[in-house]
Formats: C-alpha cells, sequence, structure tokens
C-alpha cells in the first residue's frame, strides 16, 4: 500500500512538472462537494456523471493546468475509461484520471465507474491535484453498485441496505450533504429510470 501511495505520487509530480501553469489558490478553486460515478449508454458517459472543476490563482483562471483525480485511497471504486473523453487519460495501476484545464480554467469529467466489495467509510477517499497543489476534497459516490449490468433495481436495493445499515456509507450519498437518506434513493431512482446508465462500464485493469 506504501508503495502504491509512493508511484501515485510520483506520478502527480511527473504531471505537474510538464505545464508551467500557476499556482492554484484552493479556496478560490470551484469543486464539486461530490462525484457521482456512473455508467453508459450506447458508448456515451451518463449526463448524471459529468462534473465541472475550475481552477484559478485567486479571482485568475489557470489555463493548461494539469489536474490528477487520484482514487487510490477509494478501496470500494473500480474506475472505467469508457467514455474518457481526448486529452484525459486513466492510468490502471495509480488510480488516477489526468487531464489540463481549457483557457478558461476549467476541465469537465464524465466519471464511469462502479462500486465493487466492501464499502468504505471513508468519504473523501479521492484526492484531487492541481498542478500539484491538492484541492478540496469531494464525497465521491457510485450509481452503479454492483458493477455489473448497468443501474437497475439491484442496486437500488443495495443503496436502500446502506441506507439502513446504520453506518455512513459515501458510496450512495448522491447529494453529498454527509449522510443516505429518501433523497438519496430519489436520485437512485432517477438514474435507474433516466435510461444513462443502462450499461456497466469495462473495468480499469491494472
Amino acid at each position: 500500500m506504501r508503495r502504491s501511495s509512493w508511484v501515485a505520487s510520483l506520478s502527480i509530480i511527473a504531471f505537474a512538472s510538464t505545464a508551467h501553469a500557476g499556482a492554484p489558490t484552493p479556496d478560490w478553486c470551484t469543486v464539486p462537494a461530490r462525484l457521482n460515478l456512473v455508467g453508459v449508454s450506447s458508448g456515451l458517459p451518463d449526463p448524471l456523471g459529468t462534473a465541472v472543476l475550475v481552477v484559478r490563482r485567486f479571482t485568475s483562471p489557470v489555463p493548461s493546468c494539469p489536474v490528477v483525480l487520484d482514487f487510490s485511497e477509494c478501496s470500494d471504486v473500480r474506475l472505467s475509461s469508457d467514455g474518457l473523453p481526448a486529452g484525459q487519460t486513466l492510468d490502471c495501476t495509480t488510480h488516477q484520471i489526468r487531464a489540463f484545464t481549457d483557457l478558461e480554467g476549467r476541465v469537465t469529467f464524465d466519471l464511469v465507474g462502479a462500486s465493487v466489495g466492501a464499502p468504505r467509510m471513508l468519504p473523501s477517499c479521492l484526492k484531487i491535484y492541481a498542478n500539484g497543489m491538492p484541492l478540496h476534497p469531494p464525497i465521491v459516490s457510485t450509481f452503479d453498485l454492483d458493477g455489473r449490468n448497468g443501474v437497475d433495481p439491484l442496486d437500488l436495493s443495495i443503496a436502500f441496505g446502506d441506507m439502513n445499515s446504520g453506518s455512513y456509507r459515501p458510496r450512495s450519498d448522491y447529494d453529498g450533504d454527509g449522510d443516505v437518506d429518501p433523497l438519496d434513493l430519489s436520485m437512485m431512482v432517477g438514474a435507474m429510470n433516466g435510461g444513462g446508465s443502462t450499461t456497466s462500464g469495462a473495468f480499469c485493469a491494472p
């Protein structure tokens, strides 16, 4: 585990060194409160997984800034490169997604993946770096809770179990408010019936 973290840190530093963007100011950056991983339909990511991040140095956007999403501590998350846009890469070994901001300091992620295995208790497992600077971590949730057949009634059943488990399971906290409640189940129903996650993404294999 230590070796994996060491390799992940080195890759972040190396990626950041390829660009000469200004140092971001974390408190001025826009980071979503939560990131929802989704499935795909006809090869396209479910729009419910779209997340926009804006990197700024104080009030000024930072263009061409390297951004890294490091999922290495998200023990129950399995990522997929399905639908990954041009210019973004998924490193299966370090469990990192890498991209660069546009001229307005923005980068848009369409996150495809699933939750597999024992649910983690760590809400802020994701680490985000902009030009090597850590940003405020969001909560990571997944609509596809078994990694099979997209988002279906079985996933709804698992989310219902998470709500009634007596412990906080962030994988089902779709609104990112720090608990799993009927509103989260309502969002799961929306994902199940929305038609955007009919298929599970192909897992990234190291």
